[in-house]
């Protein structure tokens, strides 16, 4: 039963933390800057693509070659091209604090991030930190670099908590079970408002708690990130024994209990960059999936009394839920087709224990969103696919970023699928209407302690 427990919470931790990164707007060009990726691609605004042969010849060069072996098979609805009707870019103060990181840092050897002023791994990291021209096919470490990028979006907003739902999905027979559960965490880096007193030299702590049903209510797992290479310090409460069990930090691959999920999948990569060897693989220009509204409307959150932010936003609805649906089970029935830029890595574990052989990731050039993960076994066989659905999101008027509304995690050899649905109201059950929440108060590295796990959980 302790053994099923911990499981139980490393899922939902994992699952879970497919949070947030981010994308701030102040591009006055972004509207000429779309219409040359439509042209690039050789697609039109409004322009459907179904299963016929002439549709599959065109859609092929679009798309990652395993989403484009969903979308054959006929697992995915038809693809409708549809165009952001707002910038989607970074603000001025993203930009300006990106730049002022020119020539500041470089990647060791080890693959870590190092200061180059002091020859160490940097206590705090404001904006990217490194630019776009530092980045490409004949520039060493460039994909250790475009990782580090999109490691920085995460701490954008200080603190978050995410409230969701954690479904478990049989091709066939589709939703089995469901986890409503929150994850919390504080940043250390990225904080918009500047560095903050770090005496233990971390990066981030988080926090993942069940909420229903009753007999997982309670179960958490805490995860402490030091700076540099070593494992994160992980522990699980389990309310069955009333106790907190330190758990391994190396073991970050396994699938748990039927899940999809691994540890390393959280966010589409939250794993340490030093612990990969990594290749880059180039620019590419791609469809990427979103939710309809998502392409008309950015999400203005509600400003709340105790100065933190919250926000409610649209999400797919999925195969198993509409009757009639020609989807696969898993597969969103509402989604639309938005052409983005890419950049393309590939990461081979060093731990010769890891479950992965291969991974390949799709980030956004733009909002450094992971889009697609695409990971094969230590035989070299296709495994898993991972697709994050990102959203537009904004606290002020030109303040946004891209927010996680759902993740599909896809594995084509056991027929089954997790889908991560979260801060888009009450859905499947959940007994609130579940929102996330940024800069609350009471997230603090105090209340993310071993000490105060179990105040969490009650």
């Amino acid at each position: 039963m302790f053994r099923r427990l911990i499981t139980v919470a490393c899922v939902l931790c994992l699952v879970s933390a497919f949070g947030l990164q981010g994308s701030y707007a102040d591009n006055p060009n972004w509207k000429a800057d779309q219409d040359a990726l439509f042209k690039e691609l050789g697609v039109k605004q409004g322009e459907t693509f179904t299963r016929s042969k002439e549709d599959l010849v065109r859609l092929k060069p679009m798309l990652p070659e395993r989403l484009y072996d969903w979308f054959a098979r006929g697992d995915l609805a038809d693809i409708k091209v549809k165009a952001f009707k707002y910038d989607t870019s970074h603000d001025a103060y993203w930009q300006r604090v990106s730049a002022e990181n020119k020539g500041k840092y470089t990647i060791a050897e080890s693959g870590r991030i190092i200061d180059v002023a002091t020859g160490d791994y940097p206590v705090f990291v404001n904006g990217e930190p490194f630019a776009e021209d530092e980045i490409g096919l004949d520039i060493p470490n460039s994909a250790s670099k475009v990782m580090y990028n999109r490691l920085l979006y995460k701490g954008r907003t200080g603190t978050s908590k995410h409230e969701h739902i954690v479904l478990w999905v049989d091709y066939n027979r589709g939703l089995e079970r469901t986890v409503q559960c929150f994850w919390a965490t504080y940043y250390y880096w990225g904080r918009k408002g500047g560095p903050v007193k770090n005496p233990e030299k971390l990066e981030m702590r988080d926090l993942t708690v069940a909420v229903a049903p009753f007999d997982m209510a309670g179960t958490a797992q805490l995860s402490i990130r030091t700076l540099g290479t070593k494992d994160d310090q992980v522990y699980a409460y389990i309310p069955a024994i009333r106790r907190v069990k330190r758990l391994s930090g190396a073991n970050r691959s396994d699938p748990y209990m039927g899940s999809e999920a691994i540890f390393d999948d959280a966010f589409g990569w939250n794993g340490l960059n030093a612990s990969m060897n990594w290749t880059y693989l180039g620019r590419k220009t791609a469809l990427c999936w979103l939710v309809d509204w998502t392409t008309e409307h950015g999400v203005q959150m509600d400003h709340n009394a105790d100065g933190s932010w919250s926000v409610s936003a649209p999400t797919f609805k999925y195969g198993f839920e509409v009757p009639g649906s020609k989807c696969a089970t898993w597969a969103p029935v509402n989604s639309v087709w938005a052409p983005r830029k890419f950049h393309v890595v590939k990461a081979v574990p060093k731990d010769p224990y890891y479950n992965a052989g291969a991974i390949e990731f799709w980030v956004d050039l733009e909002s450094k969103f992971i889009v697609y993960k695409w990971t094969w076994d230590r035989a070299g066989d296709y495994w898993k696919g991972l697709c994050l659905t990102p959203q537009h999101v904004r606290w002020a008027d030109s303040y946004g970023f891209q927010a996680l509304s759902s993740n599909t995690i896809c594995d084509d050899k056991l027929k089954h699928a997790t889908i991560v649905v979260g801060g888009c109201g009450k859905l499947h059950g959940s007994s609130v209407d579940m929102k996330t929440t940024y800069d609350l108060p009471k997230i603090t590295p105090r209340m993310l302690t071993v000490e105060k796990i179990k105040m969490w959980t009650k």
